[in-house]
């Protein structure tokens, strides 16, 4: 692998060892040859449980805050059960990280158990990953009154991908595990997404839409997916739940 130098052939292997499921395929297209040779020594050596690396990291979680505006009760930061001190993230903390990575790192998610839209350097960290070729991912819950302009700012970031979760379709439904949140604020802000995207002309972000799905959803998911034009997500789906094994 490090002798070869066409990366199609470096690709052509990647995809043949089915190691490409390992990426986002939205995120494929930032790939040179660098990152795929760091990529298929990763993948290589996950796959024979080598433990001593060669391989730099390829993928990154890095939590902006781990505050959030919503109470989720399936959540540690929403139940006020995590042992963790409230923090935001500086951004010379976050460029540090992102130099130490940036000739290798593919992905970076800049998100965990946070609403990562609370800090406000998230802007300026997604641009610092954009001038680095680094895709980029957010998970936001859009619960949030946000100040004029935010919304075209953060589009604008340079943000690959915008994942939002979308638990039901009318407060009584959303609120029972989203608590805190409000619907019609949510489905605003996808709107003023939507509009401001065909606007501008933006093809990135990509908005990826989710339900979680859960009992009280359930008669609303066929609903949910019929809603993907209307609401301008270039992916939508049925989500499955997460049970956090450290709240047991």
């Amino acid at each position: 692998i490090k002798n070869l130098e066409s990366f199609d052939e470096l690709y052509e292997l990647a995809k043949n060892k089915n190691y490409l499921k390992f990426i986002n395929p939205f995120a494929l297209e930032t790939l040179n040859l660098k990152k795929i040779k760091n990529f298929l020594v990763a993948s290589i050596e996950e796959e024979n449980n080598v433990t001593k690396l060669e391989s730099l990291p390829y993928k990154l979680i890095i939590d902006p805050t781990n505050a959030c505006n919503l109470g989720c009760p399936l959540c540690p930061t929403g139940l006020q059960e995590s042992s963790r001190k409230k923090g935001i993230l500086k951004f010379d903390q976050f460029k540090n990280i992102i130099d130490q990575i940036k000739d290798y790192c593919i992905e970076v998610h800049l998100y965990n158990w946070g609403e990562p839209t609370l800090n406000k350097n998230l802007i300026k960290m997604l641009q610092y990953c954009d001038q680095n070729q680094i895709w980029t991912r957010i998970s936001s819950n859009l619960s949030l009154e946000y100040k004029e302009n935010y919304l075209e700012d953060l589009l604008k970031s340079g943000l690959s991908l915008l994942h939002v979760d979308v638990d039901g379709l009318d407060q009584e439904v959303y609120s029972k595990y989203r608590r805190k949140g409000n619907i019609d604020l949510v489905i605003n802000n996808i709107k003023k997404i939507k509009e401001i995207k065909q606007k501008q002309n933006l093809k990135k972000p990509v908005l990826e839409l989710a339900m979680l799905a859960m009992s009280q959803n359930e008669h609303q998911h066929k609903k949910f997916l019929e809603m993907k034009e209307e609401l301008g997500a270039q992916a939508i789906k049925i989500d499955k739940i997460q049970h956090n094994p450290n709240m047991d």
